[in-house]
């Protein structure tokens, strides 16, 4: 019996060694498969990528000192044909004084590079041919700037492109870079222009040499701007040899204050003026009579814009995926200072009034289907008017598409040889090529449902595995009980006993074979050599 027991021993461990080849080899293939999902996955992230970036990103100048930042793109991974985008900085401390595009990358620009010293932004939007551009430094273009104000100013895209030279306009521009700079006082020794009220000479009781009030207001600190402030408040220090005061609010310019206040007050509140210019007098009085006259001048416009509509040039719905719109903003008090364009509640723009030729815009490239848009005036006072519409971008037919694309090539070699409206004629190639290719689905689009579909194979293979894996550890233990089973009637029959024993017999040679020949591709484990020993 323990003959038979041995052989069932010897059996079950070749079939639990089966097992867990079996299973480790499972176990090393679905590990394969997990490491080279997350390398498609983690690479389809690091690949195709661009950066916008400012060169230098920092450094220290002082007030009054002139420099120059570059914008570059940089893409070292995939070729790229155009960029644009929306820079914004800090007008109150720097200001552009020009823009440089010569040693530009871009060869063609549908969108010169423009700026707003009011609102403090930067608009630009390049092209080119083939072959396109691939590197870590293209220049887009050159600022000079000039230091205003001490402070630390900032440059940051509020909008950036880089479009990839691949037949379909795909976005890779995955990074941009902002950059900062600490401006300190000049050097040189200065003088400062004093803010506080200058300091006066006393003049006795008796004199008439009584100067001018200085006036500071709270509310309309800045002569030259507008308020949306229908209300004012307005301060001056009063000399200790001044023992009356005479003041006027009026809208007439250059003329002598008539109210008089005795004792003198220092502080004068107004309530409810209308729009317009305004002047604030003050005159300080004494024993000797009435000194200089001090005027201070104050705007308030606290209407917005006037209303006004969106016009689209090739109509509300067009195959064009770049539609031009047209819109005209007056404002006839403190006039129309910016506007903001913001479509399907994502803001693509901000430009001060007049940038664009004859207040016309062309829109960035759009999907098919209803879009909205809403234009956002703002005047000088801060009030604003909003206007909004929809327009519709519709597919072209099959045939046009062909024609267009076939075409293309011929027209650009056409602008190019004679050197007029070269841009015009691009931008609407560019145009058309994109509007046919906007509805198919980018390599990105593509690799993501690989993705998706090796995952879900994923998954049915290790399920498939783990399933294989129980059924085989089923059968072991099914196997096991039969062997316990028939050893029961063993015992009880002798005939069968002798027959069992020849089995075994040949059970025992075969596995010894066995066991024999494994050992000369294999190191045996220590229990495999005791079996074999012992049958030996």
């Amino acid at each position: 019996m323990e003959k038979i027991y041995k052989v069932l021993q010897i059996k079950t461990l070749i079939r639990i060694n089966k097992i867990q080849k079996h299973t480790r080899f499972f176990y090393f293939f679905v590990l394969f498969c997990l490491n080279l999902f997350l390398l498609l996955f983690f690479c389809a992230e690091v690949t195709n990528a661009a950066t916008l970036y400012f060169f230098p990103s920092s450094g220290s100048y002082a007030v009054g000192d002139t420099f120059s930042l570059n914008i570059n793109v940089s893409s070292e991974d995939q070729i790229i044909n155009a960029a644009s985008g929306v820079i914004s900085f800090s007008q109150d401390k720097l200001e552009v004084v020009s823009i440089l595009k010569n040693e530009s990358i871009f060869s063609f620009w549908a969108q010169e590079p423009s700026f707003s010293n009011n609102i403090g932004t930067i608009n630009f939007e390049g092209f080119m041919l083939n072959p396109g551009f691939t590197g870590t430094a293209g220049k887009i273009f050159n600022i000079k700037l000039k230091v205003k104000a001490t402070g630390v100013a900032f440059f940051n895209f509020s909008y950036g492109l880089a479009l990839a030279n691949d037949g379909k306009g795909t976005n890779v521009l995955t990074n941009s870079k902002n950059a900062s700079f600490n401006l300190n006082s000049a050097t040189s020794a200065t003088p400062k222009t004093e803010t506080a009220t200058p300091k006066t000479t006393p003049t006795s009781i008796g004199s008439s040499l009584l100067s001018a009030p200085q006036i500071f207001s709270s509310t309309h600190s800045d002569s030259t701007k507008w308020y949306a402030q229908k209300n004012g408040k307005f301060n001056w220090q009063v000399p200790s040899n001044v023992n009356s005061v005479k003041l006027l609010i009026s809208q007439t310019l250059n003329i002598n204050p008539v109210v008089a206040y005795t004792p003198p007050i220092n502080e004068k509140k107004v309530f409810d003026l209308s729009d317009g210019i305004w002047y604030f007098y003050a005159q300080f009085g004494n024993f000797s009579g009435w000194g200089k006259v001090s005027q201070f001048r104050f705007q308030i416009d606290t209407q917005p814009p006037d209303s006004f509509v969106i016009k689209f040039i090739e109509g509300k719905e067009t195959n064009n995926s770049q539609p031009v719109i047209a819109f005209d903003i007056i404002d006839s008090l403190s006039g129309v200072n910016y506007y903001k364009i913001k479509i399907d509640e994502k803001e693509i723009f901000t430009g001060a009034f007049g940038a664009t030729k004859n207040n016309t815009y062309t829109l960035p490239l759009q999907t098919f289907g209803k879009h909205n848009i809403l234009i956002q005036a703002f005047d000088k006072a801060g009030n604003s008017t909003v206007a909004s519409d929809e327009f519709v971008i519709i597919q072209k037919e099959i045939s046009e598409q062909t024609s267009t694309t076939t075409s293309y090539s011929e027209e650009v070699q056409k602008e190019i040889s004679e050197q007029t409206s070269t841009t015009t004629s691009y931008s609407e190639e560019v145009q058309k090529k994109e509007s046919i290719i906007a509805q198919i689905l980018t390599y990105s689009d593509i690799k993501i449902y690989l993705i998706i579909v090796f995952a879900v194979f994923l998954f049915f293979l290790t399920w498939y595995g783990w399933h294989k894996f129980l059924i085989l550890r089923k059968q072991l233990q099914e196997k096991t009980c039969e062997v316990k089973s028939k050893t029961c009637e063993v015992k009880s029959d002798p005939l069968t006993l002798h027959k069992i024993f020849d089995l075994s017999k040949e059970n025992i040679q075969e596995q010894v074979k066995i066991l024999e020949e494994a050992r000369a591709k294999r190191k045996l484990t220590e229990e495999e050599e005791k079996i074999l020993n012992q049958f030996k």
